[in-house]
């Protein structure tokens, strides 16, 4: 079995998960990665090999986890409400949510005995600093 076949099998196992909790899973070129609460759907960038779709969807798993959870979904309502995002209180709970997406996402994927490899990693660390990014960009460090 190829490397490639491998990530296909995964990606198709976590489809599966997806779809038995309700979950609609739509694969489209040139998109942005996301899940929808409303639509209770994950779009997924097909551009990219099967190994980063399934990291990517494994993430937005986690999205809609913290969505399932009362308790989650209420500490980050603030989150889904703000549309800029522009408080720093609003980004540090951004970032704080897509952390636990990602740590909900690999918790997935042991659950389900889907194991992942080095790139998992490199692509939650490389997600995360762009988010990072964004934040010390929004609320420079200022200077004393």
């Amino acid at each position: 079995m190829t490397e490639e076949l491998r990530w296909k099998t995964k990606l198709s196992r976590l489809v599966n998960i997806c779809m038995e909790h309700g979950i609609k899973i739509k694969f489209k070129r040139g998109v942005q990665d996301v899940y929808s609460p409303d639509d209770k759907d994950i779009v997924v960038n097909s551009n990219r090999t099967k190994e980063f779709q399934f990291y990517v969807l494994l993430h937005e798993f986690g999205h809609y986890l913290i969505d399932s959870d009362p308790a989650l979904q209420k500490k980050f309502e603030p989150v889904s409400l703000a549309r800029k995002h522009r408080l720093l209180r609003d980004q540090v709970l951004l970032l704080e949510e897509e952390v636990l997406a990602w740590h909900l996402g690999e918790q997935t994927a042991d659950k389900y005995w889907l194991s992942i490899g080095p790139k998992f990693r490199g692509l939650k660390s490389k997600c995360l600093k762009a988010h990072i990014k964004v934040l010390t960009k929004v609320h420079p460090k200022k200077k004393e």
